[in-house]
């Protein structure tokens, strides 16, 4: 069984969609299965849901403007 566990949302806000810094409690599992009509509208969303001992890490990342994971998810969910 997986753990449960605390994630947020670090991507953009989109207006009427998901806001930026959603926390959510559950499994990833579950939290991916609840945002599921959401994410099938915008698919670079569950790159952004992190685990809560990852958020400082990803969002250094997501600062940094290297090419990463997080950073092309961010970008296209921005456009």
């Amino acid at each position: 069984m997986e753990p449960t566990s605390v994630f947020v949302y670090l991507g953009p806000t989109i207006r009427g969609v998901i806001q930026q810094g959603t926390i959510y409690v559950g499994t990833y599992n579950s939290v991916i299965e609840q945002l599921k009509p959401i994410w099938q509208h915008y698919p670079k969303i569950p790159r952004l849901i992190v685990e809560d001992s990852h958020v400082a890490e990803v969002k250094h990342k997501l600062r940094d403007g290297t090419t990463n994971l997080y950073s092309i998810a961010y970008k296209e969910l921005s456009n």
